[in-house]
């Protein structure tokens, strides 16, 4: 089979694909560029959405597939990729918690996303470098636009299949990038196509760092500001499913000093907060520079992403080191209301 630029777009009622200059031949695959982009742009789904998912865009350079596998495509319409490679990935997303919501939708971890895909295909490996992905967030009480930058993402993901998978066949990702371009983070998970809770091992580990480059990220999700430290280095290990997340985290920290603000209205500190920062600062966060382990536990919220998950993960292991998250507190609650669930070992 042999096809040479073809440009085309598949419209639904929400967003559209368009492909531009699609080449294949001799088993390699070539597009120019492909756009998935909502019918309704960003400046009007800020004023009043249209849809009611969180705003989703992406848009790519240059995409090449070697080993296009075409032999079943008659009999089961199935496609096999050796190796495909997306150039320059830019993808912006936006959650407006202002507007009202019409339904909540149950979010999928990465393994039923690709098991979803409505295309019969498998992908060897998938590999991406230089990504830039936007999270912007506007509040749902002040309406105040945040925006997280992750910038310099190098992404590896290997057997990603829609169909037909295995007993044995898993999902594997790893990840490099930087948050804020200041915080470089690498990310390993490993997670099961055939577990029906989508079962999963997450590793994740930063380089050295100023805490206070943290504040952009940490303020907004947790109401903890760090004044100053510097962390050496930072160390996540955890199971998790589709329900909940358990490990621990290895913070190596020097000279931390933090400040803890209300919850709910993250602008206000009041006494209670003043005090509980205090005594954090005096008797529990310490120098660590030996690397103390901490616990990690947070249950997943099922109507937001896997990302969000594994970040809030994350975010309960740091809580933990600086002696605020109440990690083992919130697992043995969490044992307590469902009875019948075992603890990931």
């Amino acid at each position: 089979m042999e096809i040479n630029n073809l440009s085309g777009r598949i419209a639904g009622n929400d967003y559209q694909t368009d492909w531009f200059n699609l080449n294949l031949k001799n088993e390699n695959l070539t597009i120019d560029s492909l756009h998935f982009t909502p019918e309704q742009n960003l400046s009007d789904y800020k004023i009043k959405k249209s849809f009611d998912d969180d705003f989703f865009e992406l848009k790519s350079g240059m995409i090449t597939a070697l080993g296009v596998d075409l032999s079943n495509f008659p009999n089961d319409s199935s496609i096999k990729i050796r190796d495909l490679k997306p150039e320059n990935l830019r993808i912006l997303t936006l959650k407006d918690k202002s507007q009202p919501k019409l339904q909540k939708k149950i979010k999928l971890l990465p393994t039923g996303l690709t098991s979803g895909i409505p295309a019969k295909i498998e992908i060897e490996n998938l590999q991406s470098e230089n990504m830039y992905v936007e999270y912007q967030e506007i509040a749902e009480t002040d309406k105040l636009e945040r925006v997280f930058p992750v910038e310099s993402m190098n992404l590896n993901v290997k057997n990603i299949k829609s169909f037909n998978s295995s007993i044995t066949d898993s999902l594997y990702i790893n990840a490099s990038l930087r948050i804020f371009d200041v915080v470089p983070v690498h990310v390993h998970v490993k997670e099961s196509y055939r577990d029906t809770l989508s079962g999963f091992w997450l590793k994740m580990n930063t380089m050295p760092v100023k805490l206070n480059d943290l504040n952009e990220a940490l303020f907004p999700l947790t109401g903890v500001r760090v004044r100053s430290g510097y962390l050496d280095s930072l160390h996540f290990s955890f199971k998790g499913n589709n329900d909940y997340a358990t490990g621990t985290t290895r913070m190596y920290y020097k000279n931390i000093k933090i400040q803890i603000f209300n919850q709910k209205d993250k602008g206000k500190q009041s006494l209670i907060n003043k005090m509980v920062s205090g005594i954090t600062n005096t008797f529990i966060i310490g120098k660590n520079i030996k690397g103390k382990a901490y616990p990690v536990f947070y249950e997943r919220v099922k109507t937001k992403s896997f990302i969000n998950f594994y970040v809030k993960a994350a975010l309960s292991g740091i809580l933990s080191g600086f002696g605020v998250s109440g990690a083992k507190e919130k697992q043995r609650k969490y044992l307590r209301n469902n009875p019948d669930m075992k603890l990931l070992q």
